[in-house]
């Protein structure tokens, strides 16, 4: 939860004032998991990025954007994966949020 919460305060200070947010920003490049609830989402400073807010667990949302990603997921079960999707570096970085919810930020720059 800790890990989640420094993550969304880092993107909303990333975003910025001046950025567009919520249904005016542009999503990231992949794919929004089934069923997850986005959070926050925006861009500022060439940088598109969105938080995602899921009750499957953690494993299954990384294998997912494993996917999504074409990567092969870290075998130790580390949470951050990066990859490129239709010429966009996109980190991904998924964390127990609790109350058996999964916690994900995307990042991209545009």
């Amino acid at each position: 939860m800790k890990k989640a919460l420094i993550l969304t305060t880092a993107f909303l200070v990333l975003v910025g004032c001046d950025a567009k947010v919520g249904s005016s920003a542009t999503l990231p490049g992949v794919a929004v998991y089934p069923g997850a609830k986005i959070a926050s989402n925006g861009e500022n400073n060439g940088v598109i990025g969105a938080n995602l807010e899921i009750t499957d667990s953690k494993e299954k949302v990384i294998a997912f954007y494993a996917k999504e990603l074409g990567v092969t997921p870290d075998p130790s079960g580390a949470s951050n994966l990066s990859g490129t999707k239709n010429g966009h570096k996109i980190q991904i970085i998924v964390t127990d949020a609790g109350s058996g919810k999964t916690a994900v930020s995307i990042i991209q720059p545009k």
